[in-house]
């Protein structure tokens, strides 16, 4: 897939405005439909992708589609390229991650972020991961940089937490995820996900967010990831007994 520049139609509809990010599988850009007045956030994959990566597009598109609710993204349309690379239009969310708002308050000498704050940030969280559960979906790689905050004048803090990227969710009965499998941010990892991507629940869920929180309020982790050990070294061995 080539790289879409500003002013390029893709699929005679969505035309594409500028680049909102970029990274090693793909890039966003921010898109407008014309005849709808819409703006939209076009997901597309890098030239030559894997599998798996058409397969996660695939996924995150399907587990939008079946979920409806302020703290997650809303899909509007899906396609692929002459190449077979595919894409996805979500609904265009301005705003920054959780994790880069973080980073702001570290470098401006806070601990965290305000305790009111991250109150309201969690139940927005929850809410989303509520939702999801409720229609037998498990996110399984929760963490900062998979939340952006949007204004909200109707929010007490200003802010409305949205979560993103469920990419490698898994929806109950879809059997996709192979034994063993290894998915998801180490350091937001729960133990049971560690071992096998399978054993991932509700509660595998629940923990994420709980480091996601607990870093929000304190500025750090609860413990770190030791590269010695290997990613999921410290978790195995917080987990189970010598």
């Amino acid at each position: 897939m080539p790289t879409l520049v500003p002013g390029q139609i893709v699929e005679e509809k969505y035309k594409v405005v500028r680049a909102l990010a970029a990274g090693g599988f793909g890039a966003v850009y921010e898109v407008f439909r014309e005849g709808l007045k819409q703006r939209g956030a076009m997901k597309v994959l890098t030239l030559n992708p894997s599998p798996e990566m058409v397969q996660r597009i695939h996924n995150e598109a399907r587990v939008l589609g079946a979920l409806r609710h302020p703290n997650i993204p809303q899909i509007y349309d899906m396609g692929s390229f002459p190449d077979g690379a595919p894409w996805l239009v979500m609904e265009f969310l301005e705003g920054e991650s959780l994790e880069a708002r973080l980073i702001r308050a570290h470098k401006s000498g806070q601990r965290g972020l305000p305790f009111a704050d991250v109150t309201e940030i969690g139940e927005d969280i929850t809410a989303a991961m509520n939702a999801a559960h409720e229609r037998g979906v498990i996110h399984r790689d929760m963490k900062p940089s998979n939340v952006v905050l949007v204004a909200d004048a109707k929010a007490a803090c200003g802010l409305r937490a949205v979560v993103l990227d469920f990419g490698i969710a898994r929806m109950a009965g879809d059997g996709l995820t192979q034994t063993g499998a290894l998915l998801g941010t180490p350091a937001y990892m729960a133990p049971e996900q560690a071992v096998d991507a399978r054993q991932a629940d509700a509660l595998s869920d629940v923990y994420a967010v709980g480091m996601v929180l607990y870093q929000s309020l304190c500025g750090r982790l609860p413990f770190d990831i030791d590269p010695a050990r290997g990613p999921y070294g410290v978790l195995l061995a917080k987990a189970m007994p010598p």
